[in-house]
């Protein structure tokens, strides 16, 4: 079991959609941050950028609904 977070910055299909550079760098922040965090390292299975470029998405293995986040 897998669970995915949508993290939305922007409106979908709403003009503008965030640059290239600043989601490249939120990307490589958020993926790096997580796998290096001592509890999701093991839990994350991807982090990164939708399609469309409103927002990013977060794989966790397993049921994250039921477990305790920190950060």
């Amino acid at each position: 079991m897998a669970t995915t977070f949508d993290i939305r910055m922007k409106e979908p299909n709403r003009e503008p959609i965030m640059n290239i550079a600043e989601v490249h760098t939120l990307e490589h922040l958020g993926a790096t941050f997580l796998r290096n965090h001592p509890v999701y390292k093991k839990e994350t299975i991807y982090f990164g950028l939708m399609g469309c470029r409103t927002g990013f998405y977060v794989i966790f293995k397993g049921n994250f609904m039921k477990k305790y986040f920190v950060i």
